[in-house]
């Protein structure tokens, strides 16, 4: 079968690609709203040159400066960008992704994935990005980091180890690690 899209870095997708696709290199950190998130952050390997991609309502209250932020709920960046009160990039810019209306960057993935761990790792690579490390995506039921202690997350996924196990025998190829939970068990550490 003849691929009539695009592809770039082992990432596929359809209809116009962003021109900010291939632009960066080196790590990337990808930083998810899992309860882990901070844990994670803690015990990850030294990366002080590493990119920091924010998803969802991770970027509202990341306390660092970040590049990427990835949601796929284009929609709500509007608002999450009005609400953003902490240190913004040295240009005072954000680039943000979706796979819906809302964002800067449109990305039309030939496989998406399920959840916004996957779209966010596979925004990461077309951005170029050779070594992604995923943090607060266990993609377990343990809840978010900002839910009230003791209470558990509602998982709505209902094949996410499907979904992980082909991302990371298709495009991810090895780049993609996690730091914890069901994602770390399929992709490994870092």
């Amino acid at each position: 079968m003849v691929w009539h899209g695009w592809e770039v870095n082992g990432v596929r997708g359809q209809g116009n690609l962003p021109p900010i696709a291939g632009q960066f290199s080196g790590p990337l950190i990808v930083c998810g709203a899992g309860r882990s998130l901070w844990d994670d952050l803690a015990n990850l390997p030294v990366q002080s040159s590493a990119d920091i991609l924010c998803i969802n309502l991770t970027g509202v209250v990341f306390p660092r400066r970040f590049l990427h932020w990835a949601s796929m709920h284009g929609d709500h960046f509007p608002h999450w960008l009005g609400l953003r009160a902490l240190d913004l990039p040295e240009d005072g810019h954000i680039h943000t992704h979706s796979m819906r209306s809302g964002s800067e960057f449109f990305w039309d993935f030939e496989n998406p994935g399920g959840c916004s761990g996957i779209f966010a790792a596979l925004v990461g690579l077309a951005l170029g990005y050779e070594h992604i490390v995923l943090c607060g995506c266990p993609e377990n039921s343990d809840g978010h980091f900002y839910d009230p202690p003791g209470s558990s997350g509602t998982y709505t996924n209902s094949r996410p180890e499907l979904q992980w196990r082909e991302a990371r025998d298709t495009a991810f190829s090895g780049r993609v690690k996690a730091m914890s939970g069901l994602t770390r068990e399929i992709l490994g550490a870092p």
